[in-house]
């Protein structure tokens, strides 16, 4: 199973996955994939996630391939678009 976490939009601090539990992640056969500086504006840098276990990818792979697409906010209607039947949506979305 892949987990993916989404960069949040201008505004949006927080980040939906921390390192700490993507490493209990990893312990239990998750692949989690980062969109680069998802975790920035909540001081996690990369590196911190790349030393976790995640692997970084761009939003677009994320959208597509994993099966859990994780966002506090919804993704930009571009990307929001690309998310197929079947895939897992966990976030704060406002309706």
């Amino acid at each position: 199973m892949i987990a993916g976490v989404l960069k949040e939009q201008p505004g949006e601090n927080r980040v939906s996955l921390v390192p700490d539990i993507v490493k209990q992640l990893g312990k239990q056969g998750v692949t989690v994939w980062i969109e680069e500086d998802a975790g920035a504006r909540a001081f996690y840098p990369d590196s911190t996630y790349i030393q976790a276990g995640a692997v970084i990818k761009p939003a677009t792979a994320i959208i597509q391939e994993a099966d859990i697409i994780l966002s506090i906010q919804a993704p930009q209607r571009t990307l929001w678009e690309m998310v197929s039947p079947g895939k897992i949506l966990v976030g704060i979305y406002q309706p």
